[in-house]
C-alpha cells in the first residue's frame, strides 16, 4: 500500500502500510504487530481466539486451510451451532461456514493462523455485520447476534472443550520412550 495514497490508514493497515491480515508472521520480515501478537498467545496459551471483523455478516468464517483437519472439523461444529441458534432466534445473519471444492487456498500463512502455530489455540474468524445496505442491521441487532455468538462459543468450549482429542489415527508411541500417550 503505497503510504503517499492514502490519509489515514485505518483498521488492516499499520503505519508501514503493510496488511497485517496477510503479514505471513513466519517470515524476518514479519511486522512488529504479528511479533506480539505470536508473543501474547504463547505467553497466555488460550484455547481459543476469536478474532474480530466486519463484513455483510457471514459470521464465523470456514476451517483455515491449513489448519490440521480435527482443528478444521471443531471449526466448523462451533460454526454450525453459532448458525443455527441465530437462525433458531430469527436473526438475519445464520451462515454456517463452509469449506469445500475449488475454495481458493490463501498464498500464505494468514493472521487467523497465527495462534494455532504458536500454541496450539482454535482460531475462529468472526465475521460481524456491519450495518450496511442492503441488510441495515442496528446498532442492538448487531449487538444481539455477537453476545449469542458469544454464548455459544463458550458453550461449546465449556461443555466439549476447544482442543480436539487425539484420535487413534493422531496417537503414536513416544519415538523416545516408546510410551504411548494417555488420553487426557
Amino acid at each position: 500500500m503505497p503510504l503517499e495514497m492514502v490519509g489515514w490508514l485505518g483498521a488492516y493497515f499499520n503505519d508501514r502500510g503493510v496488511n497485517l491480515v496477510h503479514d505471513n508472521f513466519l517470515l524476518p520480515t514479519a511486522q512488529p504487530e504479528s511479533h506480539a501478537l505470536a508473543a501474547l498467545y504463547h505467553a497466555e496459551t488460550p484455547d481459543c481466539v476469536l478474532l474480530s471483523h466486519t463484513n455483510a455478516g457471514s459470521l464465523l468464517m470456514g476451517p483455515s486451510p491449513f489448519l490440521p483437519a480435527a482443528v478444521q472439523h471443531q471449526q466448523s461444529k462451533i460454526g454450525v451451532l453459532v448458525g443455527m441458534r441465530l437462525r433458531r432466534e430469527g436473526s438475519t445473519r445464520y451462515r454456517i461456514p463452509e469449506c469445500g471444492p475449488g475454495e481458493i487456498l490463501p498464498p500464505t500463512f494468514q493472521h487467523d493462523q497465527i495462534p494455532y502455530f504458536v500454541c496450539g489455540a482454535v482460531p475462529l474468524v468472526v465475521e460481524y455485520p456491519c450495518g450496511y445496505r442492503p441488510t441495515c442491521e442496528t446498532f442492538d441487532q448487531i449487538l444481539d447476534i455477537g453476545l449469542t455468538l458469544f454464548e455459544e462459543v463458550f458453550t461449546f468450549g465449556n461443555a466439549y472443550r476447544f482442543r480436539p482429542r487425539a484420535t487413534l489415527t493422531d496417537r503414536a508411541p513416544n519415538p523416545f520412550t516408546g510410551k504411548w500417550p494417555v488420553e487426557p
